[in-house]
Formats: structure tokens, C-alpha cells, sequence
């Protein structure tokens, strides 16, 4: 419960800093080598908090299986890394920019593509036929229930209760009926 990563950019670079006595002092536990590649979001699995992923803005994912004291290229997406999360069974999930959502079941080192459905041409839903998403800005995760997740996107919210096999738009109370939701919770 002490143990605190912090990560971001200094300077022209990325950085992760690491406080293991609940933010007092901290240590420098990873540098990113090129310049303007900020750090964009870090997550600890839930089952052994050894493993932590990193995302970077080029869209390069770093792995740690040690806490931080080495890491690894794990992935590259070719696309900015929104947010890294796991949820309560520790499967990671990683948001892009562009291309969606990406589903990993052994700690980040295999990745799936769970949102191919919402960026094909048409989306259909229920109520409507959607535009395809294009782009994606948050991933909001039910730590109650298992495989339940929701995406804000310019086209508004998206919902899965079966870890991505199937997405339903949720409409909110708008005027034109859509919204670019860049928040949830």
C-alpha cells in the first residue's frame, strides 16, 4: 500500500519514478531514450505487483516483471497509448488513441484487438446505425463486475459486458443524440 509510480515527462523526456514509503522519497526507475516520448499511462497487475506495464505517446509498451527495476519492450501498437488498466481478474487492458482497445490474458505480453467492430464502416446498433469510431479517449473499468467495460468515444459511450465480444452504444440525453465523451467513471 506504500509503494506509489508516478510517471510523465521531464524535460524532452519520458520518466517513471517509483516511492516505496508512500510518496516521501522517490527514485528514478525509468528514462525514455528519445525525445518528446512521454510516459502516458502506468498500471500495476492486481495478482503479482511485480508486473507493470507502461504506455508510451509513440505507442510502445513497456513491461517490468520485476518492479520496476528492468524493463522490456512488450509491444508496439503504432498508435499513442491512452491508458493501461487491469481489472479484477488481471487481464490488462491497453486504450489507443486511434485504433481501440487491446486485450491481454498473461500480463501483457500477447495482445488482441477487442474493438475491430466499432471502427469497421458502420456501426450497428439497436437504435441506430453509428459512424465508425475513429477516435477513442478513456476506458473505464467495473471492478465489481467481471468482463464489463465502457469507452468514451466522438461518437459517446461505449459498453461491453463480455470483455469485448460485443458492444452496445449506450445513448445519453443530448440534443444530437451524440456526444464525445473524454470522460468516465
Amino acid at each position: 500500500p506504500s509503494t506509489i509510480y508516478a510517471a510523465g515527462i521531464t524535460g524532452q523526456n519520458g520518466k517513471i519514478l517509483k516511492s516505496t514509503d508512500a510518496g516521501t522519497s522517490w527514485v528514478d526507475i525509468y528514462n525514455e531514450p528519445s525525445k518528446n516520448n512521454t510516459v502516458l499511462s502506468i498500471a500495476v497487475s492486481k495478482v503479482n505487483s511485480s508486473i507493470v506495464l507502461a504506455g508510451l505517446n509513440s505507442g510502445e509498451l513497456i513491461r517490468s516483471v520485476d518492479a520496476g527495476r528492468t524493463w522490456q519492450a512488450a509491444k508496439d501498437f503504432g498508435d499513442r497509448i491512452i491508458q493501461i488498466k487491469f481489472d479484477p481478474s488481471n487481464t490488462a487492458y491497453a486504450l489507443t488513441s486511434t485504433k481501440g482497445l487491446l486485450r491481454s490474458t498473461d500480463s501483457g505480453v500477447a495482445w488482441n484487438s477487442i474493438t475491430d467492430a466499432l471502427t469497421t464502416d458502420v456501426f450497428n446498433s439497436i437504435n441506430r446505425n453509428l459512424s465508425s469510431v475513429t477516435n477513442f479517449y478513456e476506458l473505464a473499468i467495473d471492478q465489481k463486475q467481471s468482463g464489463v467495460l465502457y469507452l468514451g468515444t466522438e461518437q459517446g459511450i461505449f459498453r461491453t459486458t463480455n470483455a469485448g465480444a460485443d458492444w452496445n452504444f449506450l445513448a445519453l440525453p443530448v440534443r444530437n443524440a451524440a456526444l464525445r465523451v473524454t470522460g468516465l467513471a
